[in-house]
């Protein structure tokens, strides 16, 4: 495992410039978010730390999307510290789209976690997702509406597993994290583990697009308004220790 991490630390070890040719690499130490990210070894790292292009990159791999629709690059990021930017969605269609990945069939365990600052939640915020929405409402969605959070598994319309946290806040970052360990839902904000359901259901191996910003393998599908940053896929449901240890990273120190 510590091999791993330092392999993983290697590869986003420097900040990143992008252009036409990709990534280029200069030479900077990464900061504690990163480190503290990057040492629970997820499946996918993105950063949307970009300047130019319409491809969203993943820092610790080759699992890379596309963006589409309305969005801005190089708007200011949410890790406190950290140089690397983020980007706006919306309004309208917008999202980054990707194949047929981060698939967690049946009841295997996951984490998803990102940093969000939703500026009009008076409509559906698909923030991360690999769902197939009507008529089928099948696989997992993290979505945000009227002031609540949403995780969501399930297999059809009427047979859903939904985690909720009704406090959730507009027009400010907020850490968000949803694990599932084969057998619990939960909820973080901030940091802080705020609901938990169980969950059985088998979700199928479906073929429907990965999606950040939206839904359904489209830009199309209840996007996301507001900025999204760090989103990161893990393969195994992240401790509350862990997220909470994220949270502090990127945060401000106390005053």
């Amino acid at each position: 495992m510590r091999s791993l991490v330092v392999a993983l630390l290697a590869l986003v070890a420097c900040d990143k410039v992008y252009g036409l040719g990709g990534r280029v690499e200069i030479d900077a130490p990464p900061t504690a978010y990163v480190v503290e990210v990057t040492a629970d070894s997820p499946a996918a790292f993105y950063r949307m730390g970009e300047s130019t292009g319409v491809t969203c990159f993943d820092a610790i791999g080759d699992l890379h999307g596309t963006y589409a629709g309305t969005f801005v690059l190089g708007t200011p990021g949410a890790v406190f510290g950290d140089s690397d930017t983020a980007v706006t969605f919306g309004p309208g269609p917008a999202g980054a789209v990707f194949g047929d990945i981060h698939e967690f069939e049946g009841t295997n365990a996951f984490s998803l976690e990102a940093w969000v600052n939703v500026t009009d939640d008076t409509h559906f915020n698909n923030l991360i997702a690999k769902y197939a929405e009507p008529l089928v409402a099948t696989g997992y969605v993290l979505y945000a509406k009227d002031g609540r959070l949403v995780f969501a598994r399930g297999v059809t319309q009427t047979n859903q597993s939904l985690v909720e946290y009704p406090g959730f806040e507009t027009n400010r970052f907020v850490h968000v994290a949803a694990t599932y360990d084969g057998s619990m839902m939960r909820l973080y904000v901030d940091g802080v583990m705020q609901n938990e359901k169980p969950s059985g259901i088998m979700l199928p191996d479906q073929t429907v697009g990965f999606t950040i910003g939206s839904a359904n393998g489209t830009i199309n599908s209840e996007p996301t308004e507001g900025v999204i940053d760090e989103v990161a896929i893990y393969p195994g449901a992240l401790p509350a220790a862990r997220v909470f240890a994220h949270f502090v990273a990127g945060s401000p120190p106390p005053i």
